[in-house]
């Protein structure tokens, strides 16, 4: 073979040229060998590559799974804590209002506790009140003193202290004002004394349109809430008040009345302008 340097012959099984020195021998099983440890190596760094990306993928995918269920975990517990904090909540309004609810009860049965003993009490001193007045009545009246009056016809006695008695029904004339009323029946009006001796002497019980009025010896009239009429004709608060002349004037532009409503009773000055309800009385002697 020649030699690739100097181009002389040499022979086939040197491994340098031995005219210029250059390495000829097994150059090619150097080039297959390098050529082969090089494709080894390039191999080698392309499986570490390959396993480096692997390796890094995973982790990445492992990282991301692992924030995604911390982030998971994190959002439940944040709703269970939220949850909790509503129930938490709404059984402490509930435990406010069954207390409130308890105390609105105990309020009411003890209110009505009080009502019942109120009325119960009431009823004792009303009754107490009824046989107190009923048992002065034969002190003031008698027995023998009732038996003995002649009561004219359309009258009634009522078993008051100076005998009087009283007309079971008003007149017929309506309203009239005081002159008219002096006018038609004179003395027998009632007097601002007799009216207090009605007002003081009787029981009076509201019957929805007018009182009823008990004397003590059992005997009643009843007084209706005929109102009364203006200086226009208008008649007002029929049944609501009832206002009934006496014969007593108050100076020389009013006059006394009895005056009533589902409230009480009184005795009051009027103008002698109103049109106001007439009873009228006699004595039993």
């Amino acid at each position: 073979m020649k030699c690739p340097n100097c181009g002389k012959e040499i022979a086939n099984e040197s491994q340098f040229c031995e005219f210029c020195g250059t390495k000829v021998g097994s150059s090619e099983t150097d080039h297959t060998r390098g050529g082969f440890n090089s494709s080894k190596q390039n191999a080698i760094v392309i499986i570490s590559v390959f396993l480096c990306l692997v390796f890094a993928g995973g982790m990445l995918y492992y990282n991301s799974e692992t924030k995604k269920v911390r982030e998971e975990l994190r959002v439940s517990q944040e709703k269970a804590e939220r949850e909790s904090a509503i129930r938490l909540e709404a059984e402490k309004q509930a435990e406010i209002e069954r207390s409130h609810a308890k105390e609105g009860r105990e309020k009411l049965e003890s209110a009505k506790r009080k009502a019942e003993a109120q009325r119960s009490r009431a009823n004792v001193k009303a009754k107490a009140e009824e046989n107190e007045f009923y048992k002065k009545s034969d002190e003031i009246t008698g027995e023998k003193i009732q038996k003995s009056k002649q009561i004219p016809k359309g009258y009634v006695d009522l078993g008051l202290p100076s005998g009087t008695l009283w007309k079971v029904e008003n007149e017929t004339c309506g309203h009239v004002t005081y002159d008219q009323a002096c006018s038609f029946y004179g003395s027998d009006l009632p007097t601002i004394e007799q009216l207090r001796e009605l007002k003081d002497n009787c029981l009076w019980s509201w019957q929805g349109d007018g009182f009823k009025v008990k004397g003590k010896n059992g005997e009643s009239i009843f007084m209706p809430a005929a109102g009364y009429c203006n200086r226009v004709g208008s008649i007002l608060y029929v049944g609501r008040y009832g206002d009934y002349w006496s014969s007593t004037p108050n100076g020389s532009d009013e006059a006394w009345e009895l005056d009533f409503g589902s409230s009480g009773v009184s005795i009051r000055s009027c103008t002698r302008h109103d049109g106001q309800s007439i009873r009228l009385v006699c004595n039993s002697d």
